[in-house]
């Protein structure tokens, strides 16, 4: 089925080029804006460390007793 609606694939469009190109402007300005206020691509200390924090906090967030693992 092909859509020709307003949810129309947009690639597909003719003016889907002026569209993906705004979007990637976007994007990428927030990626880059967010870059800058941690001061690099990535969180200090970089993957492993991030990985690290958030299965911390995932554990302490299921080991809290208002967790719903607690709730039965």
């Amino acid at each position: 089925m092909i859509s020709t609606g307003r949810n129309a694939a947009l690639a597909g469009r003719p003016e889907g080029l002026e569209q993906l190109s705004s979007l990637l402007d976007t994007v990428l300005g927030t990626l880059g804006d967010a870059a800058l206020k941690r001061g690099g691509p990535l969180a200090p200390g970089g993957p492993q460390a991030a990985v690290a924090r958030w299965t911390r906090s995932w554990a302490a967030a299921a080991s809290s007793p208002t967790s719903p693992a607690h709730s039965g």
